[in-house]
């Protein structure tokens, strides 16, 4: 089970959705059924899917699609900073220090 601490929470329309970090073997299966028919890749549809498969409560990908653009974006930050690793700063670009 998540705890709320693995979690990043996002209300949207009076509703908390907690996003979690997705497993490799649902980051997998979401590449696969993001794929056309044709063989090509649906990133918009790979993004929807993956953010379905880590939110709760459960939101569907129909769903997430009639969202505002604004919620649909909180909705992908909450995702990002769960599944991706912090990029370091770069003091040349913005002159901040480096992350130690």
């Amino acid at each position: 089970m998540t705890s709320k601490a693995d979690t990043e929470q996002v209300k949207i329309n009076g509703t908390t959705y907690s996003v979690r970090e997705l497993t490799v073997d649902e980051s997998d299966s979401i590449d696969e059924a993001a794929k056309n028919p044709d063989g090509t890749y649906n990133g918009r549809l790979s993004t929807r899917l993956a953010i379905a498969a880590a939110t709760e409560p459960p939101i569907s990908v129909d769903e997430i699609g009639k969202l505002g653009q604004t919620k649909y974006t909180a909705l992908i930050r909450a995702f990002n900073k769960m599944n991706t690793l912090p990029v370091p700063n770069d003091p040349s670009q913005s002159g901040s220090p480096a992350q130690t």
